[in-house]
C-alpha cells in the first residue's frame, strides 16, 4: 500500500471491500480522521494507549502489523489459512508460528481442559471449545 498523502490513504482504505475490513486488523483499527490518527490507531489496534506502551507491547504491535500487511496484500486463496464453516458463518484462521508467550497459552490451555475434563462430559468439553472459538475468531 504506497500512498504519498493522507488523502491517498483515505481513498485506499475505502477501496477494500467490508469482509477485507473485517478481517484485518489495521483496515479496522484504521479512523480516517487526521488529527488523532496514530494514537487511535496505537489504541484501537493494540487495546493500549501508545503512552502505555511497553517494549513488549511495541514488540507485539511490529509483529502483528507486519503479518497484517503481508495479509493485506496477498490475494487469492491463502493455503496457510484453515477454513471453518460454524454458528452460520465461515471463518478462516491463519496458520501461524507460534511465539513463545502463544505456545505457554497453548500449554496451559491443554493442560486445563486435560486437567479439569477428566470429571466434564466430553460434549461439555466439546462446547466449551465452540464458543471459545465462536469468541475469538472473526
Amino acid at each position: 500500500m504506497q500512498v504519498s498523502e493522507f488523502e491517498d490513504f483515505k481513498k485506499k482504505i475505502k477501496s477494500y471491500s467490508a469482509e477485507q475490513i473485517k478481517r484485518n486488523r489495521i483496515l479496522k483499527s484504521v479512523n480516517l480522521n487526521e488529527a488523532e490518527f496514530i494514537e487511535e490507531f496505537a489504541y484501537k489496534y493494540t487495546g493500549i494507549e501508545i503512552e502505555n506502551w511497553s517494549d513488549t507491547t511495541f514488540e507485539l504491535f511490529d509483529r502483528q502489523v507486519q503479518n497484517d500487511y503481508i495479509e493485506l496484500n496477498n490475494s487469492g486463496v491463502d493455503n496457510n489459512s484453515i477454513l471453518m464453516s460454524f454458528n452460520g458463518d465461515s471463518k478462516a484462521v491463519k496458520i501461524v508460528e507460534l511465539s513463545t508467550k502463544s505456545q505457554t497459552i497453548y500449554s496451559n490451555v491443554k493442560r486445563m481442559i486435560e486437567n479439569a475434563g477428566r470429571s466434564v462430559p466430553r460434549e461439555e468439553i466439546e462446547y466449551l471449545v465452540y464458543k471459545l472459538m465462536d469468541e475469538y475468531i472473526e
